[in-house]
């Protein structure tokens, strides 16, 4: 790769998603990112178990999947220091020793259950965070006030996690019709001051709320809101503009469900 780096006069970040499956291959890039004088980090995709740099770690049980660096500095290979985004796999107490001990830089997690994170102190700087699970928990989750975009399995467990007041992107990914006919929506935009997209998709079993009629709850609810809300509905989907009326989209359909 041949780059112009004059063409980029400003450039702070560069993401690319070549994948590294071995934690020495730092100076094996086609692109010389120290020519770029502005640039602040490099991210780049990978797949590596942590079992790698802690050999004392079990295999499988934790997987890292970003790295960054700063591209300024003489950096021979990676290390602990550049884990970007990291996925727990199992609850492991020798893993969880290491990751709280070692691990200062992490921006992304993604974690199977919602208690994973009563273990760890490197939640303070996240910037995104994966909860895959979707037991219920009366665990009360702070530390995340730097939390950009969250990814949860169930509305209800918005309500495990407090001081989140940065957060930008919302998505809930197995909810049930019964479910979101049941939580309360202004809980979202009263928590969430800053959210500017908030994504749900509803199951199979959404026959027990009708996309339609559901649309005025959100249009209330949102009515004033720069929020952008979509709820994936089987066979439709429910969109609501910022500062505009909802409407409902069904096999290439659409139906205006309020008016502005």
């Amino acid at each position: 790769m041949e780059w112009d780096w004059e063409r980029w006069p400003t450039l702070k970040t560069f993401y690319g998603s070549r994948f590294l499956f071995k934690k020495d291959l730092l100076n094996d890039f086609s692109v010389d990112f120290k020519q770029c004088p502005t640039l602040e980090i490099v991210i780049i995709a990978a797949d590596i178990d942590i079992a790698d740099l802690f050999p004392n770690c079990p295999r499988n049980d934790a997987i890292i999947y970003k790295l960054a660096y700063n591209p300024q500095l003489d950096i021979t290979q990676f290390g602990v220091d550049h884990i970007w985004s990291l996925q727990i796999c199992g609850q492991n107490d020798e893993v969880f020793k290491m990751i709280n001990e070692n691990v200062k830089g992490l921006k992304e997690l993604t974690v199977p259950q919602l208690s994973y994170l009563d273990n760890l102190v490197c939640k303070d700087d996240l910037l995104e965070l994966h909860i895959k699970g979707i037991l219920s928990s009366k665990l009360k989750i702070d530390g995340l006030k730097k939390l950009k975009t969250l990814k949860v399995s169930k509305l209800a467990q918005l309500d495990n996690l407090v001081g989140m007041d940065a957060l930008l992107e919302l998505s809930v990914t197995s909810e049930s019709g019964r479910e979101l006919k049941e939580y309360d929506l202004s809980n979202i935009a009263k928590r969430f001051k800053n959210l500017q997209k908030c994504d749900i998709y509803v199951g199979d079993d959404d026959d027990l709320i009708q996309p339609e009629e559901y649309a005025e709850i959100v249009q209330d609810v949102f009515e004033n809101s720069a929020t952008r809300v979509e709820i994936g509905f089987f066979e439709s989907t429910l969109t609501k503009e910022p500062f505009l009326s909802c409407v409902v989209k069904k096999e290439n359909h659409e139906e205006n469900c309020a008016t502005q």
